[in-house]
């Protein structure tokens, strides 16, 4: 495969969705990484969905956590929460990824890229955790001061490929 792209953290919705889990766990009363992390493929909860329970928050003048009325959805939550808790960030996040049952809803969700992204994400939080600790929220400071790249290889798939006008001057060669 040949590197294509290269992309950051903070451009990739992928890894903003795996973050926006992380701060969740860390601060359940974070309405916005709340809201970001029930649109994303972890629940892909519809707008009028979201909107109902925004209105419900209001409302009741709480936090959007505790205005859920979904026990599905509630319980799914508070176990992220429990794992953050209970495992380092590689374990943490390899959870989301690969044994909370999203993985599916990822790879439907962003296609066959997706599996990259993944794999890449968890190889950057995997050095982290080898020269650093494996806390989740000096991993979160990590990533929002350094803002690593995610290397996007050629799919043999058939497939469009847009390129910027700097990228697409090495395809000359």
């Amino acid at each position: 495969f040949n590197t294509i792209a290269k992309i950051k953290f903070s451009e990739s919705l992928l890894a903003q969705d795996l973050i926006a889990a992380a701060k969740f766990a860390l601060l359940k009363e974070d309405d916005l990484n709340l809201a970001c992390l029930l649109k994303s493929p972890f629940f892909l909860v519809s707008e009028e969905k979201l909107l109902g329970f925004c209105l419900r928050k209001n409302e009741l003048e709480c936090s959007l956590y505790e205005a859920l009325d979904d026990a599905k959805i509630k319980n799914s939550l508070d176990k992220i929460v429990k794992k953050s808790q209970a495992l380092n960030s590689f374990e943490f996040f390899y959870y989301l990824i690969y044994q909370s049952g999203f993985d599916k809803n990822f790879i439907a969700y962003f296609n066959i890229q997706a599996t990259t992204i993944l794999n890449q994400f968890l190889e950057v939080v995997s050095n982290f955790c080898e020269k650093n600790s494996g806390n989740l929220q000096h991993f979160l400071h990590f990533i929002e001061t350094i803002d690593p790249q995610i290397s996007l290889n050629e799919s043999s798939e058939n497939a469009v490929r847009i390129s910027t006008i700097h990228s697409a001057k090495g395809l000359q060669a």
